[in-house]
Parts: structure tokens; C-alpha cells; sequence
């Protein structure tokens, strides 16, 4: 299911008939809505995860060649083997080759990385049931125009189903907590 659509169905419910075109205000707020469940799930709950492979120019990768915008480094392999590396502000140095073998051999990076939700058509990114965002989507909604009691009542249902889906798959992190 698409951003999209959980985003119109979000629209349903707090009865917003203009977010059915997938465009207007109520629409660019549901949309900054679903941004902020989304990088805070990916922050607290389940970290998603994956892999590449690059050709470090000077023994550095560039940050900016990642898919993702990372959060943190998991790995990096050269060859099968683990190869040491530093994080720094806009690149990832790796270690030299440590043999003549592995010159010229790219290097494999595991990272976790914070989803980019930019325009609505990107799919749900977690392994988690659409209502998890719907009712986060929700929560911030009510939270942003001084609904706090429904807001309240929105991420309770959120958690809910976040913990259920902690307890069958063991998927999330951590426990969810309020916005």
C-alpha cells in the first residue's frame, strides 16, 4: 500500500473530502504528517536496513552516493571480509586493502537509513500493518491543531497494534511511546 493511499484513507476519516485528489492543505498536512510517523517508527521501532556496493575513491565512500539518507553503519565487508571504517560528517573512510587481491575490489555497506517520504507515492516502508500509520498519521494530525485528547486516543491505537506486531513478528525495536 502506497503513502498515498493511506494518506486518503486518513482523509476519510477526519471526514477531509479535499485530500481525495491527493493535493490542497489538508493534504500537504496529512502528507508532513505521514513524514513524521514514518522517520519517527524508523528512529524508535524498526530500523530499516540495506545494502550496497561501492568503489571508494580514496579509500572514502561519499555519503551523498548512498540510496538512503543514513543513519548508521552496520558493516562493511571488502571481498568477505569485514574492513574496518570510520563515519565522518560527509563520508565513510574505509580501510585499505589488505591485500594485493582486494585492490580495485569494491566494498559492501549494511546501513540503516531513515525513509524519504516526498511526495505520497512511495510504498509503506515497514512490514507493518497500514493502521500503524494510518493512526500515526492521525495522532500528529490531532496533535498539530490542538486535539490532544483525540491525538492521545490515536497514538494509544497506534501502540496497540505496534505492540502486537512486536509480540507475533518481534520486528520493532523497541516498545512504541508516545509522540
Amino acid at each position: 500500500m502506497t503513502i498515498k493511499q493511506i494518506i486518503k484513507n486518513c482523509g476519510v476519516i477526519l471526514g477531509l473530502d479535499d485530500v481525495a485528489n491527493g493535493s490542497g492543505m489538508n493534504w500537504d498536512v496529512l502528507l508532513r504528517c505521514a513524514s513524521l510517523v514514518v522517520a519517527n517508527i524508523a528512529a524508535k521501532h524498526v530500523a530499516l536496513q540495506t545494502t550496497e556496493v561501492h568503489s571508494p575513491l580514496g579509500h572514502r565512500v561519499n555519503l551523498a552516493a548512498l540510496a538512503q539518507p543514513l543513519v548508521s553503519v552496520v558493516s562493511v565487508t571488502r571481498a568477505g571480509r569485514n574492513v574496518s571504517f570510520g563515519l565522518h560528517l560527509d563520508h565513510i573512510a574505509v580501510a585499505p586493502p589488505s591485500s594485493p587481491h582486494e585492490i580495485g575490489v569494491p566494498v559492501t555497506i549494511t546501513y540503516t537509513y531513515m525513509p524519504k517520504i516526498k511526495t505520497g507515492a512511495e510504498r509503506n516502508p515497514f512490514d507493518l500493518p497500514p493502521a500503524v500509520l494510518e493512526y500515526g498519521i492521525l495522532a500528529e494530525y490531532a496533535f498539530i491543531n490542538g486535539m490532544t485528547s483525540e491525538a492521545l486516543v490515536w497514538n494509544q491505537k497506534m501502540s496497540d497494534i505496534m505492540f502486537d506486531a512486536k509480540r507475533i513478528t518481534g520486528r520493532t525495536k523497541t516498545m512504541p511511546s508516545a509522540f
